[in-house]
């Protein structure tokens, strides 16, 4: 029995979105598996440098560390920057209920 058009294009689409989510679980548990493998070595060999993925809280900076090299932000920086965005968050809410009342 053949199929129609429309249900040809409902089983590709239903195998595209199939593929799609593979590619993401294999692409999460490659993720997962580099850090646990990192993790491993540097408790292992006792390791301090910067690793694969990871970030450190201090009182003035954060460090991020990714693939190895280590990047520090200032805290006043994401403090100033969390700000702005507060502030452009709360007009565009006070924006739409206005909106809304008319």
């Amino acid at each position: 029995m053949s199929m129609s058009r429309v249900e040809i294009k409902k089983e590709i689409k239903i195998k595209r979105r199939r593929l799609k989510f593979v590619l993401l679980l294999i692409f999460i548990l490659q993720i997962l598996g580099l850090l646990l493998v990192d993790n491993a070595l540097r408790e292992i060999l006792a390791l301090d440098g910067a690793k694969v993925l990871g970030y450190e809280i201090k009182d003035k900076y954060i460090s991020i560390d990714f693939m190895g090299k280590t990047n520090y932000i200032a805290r006043g920086k994401i403090d100033y920057t969390y700000e702005i965005i507060q502030n452009k968050y709360e007009k565009i809410i006070e924006k739409f209920n206005n909106f809304l009342k008319y």
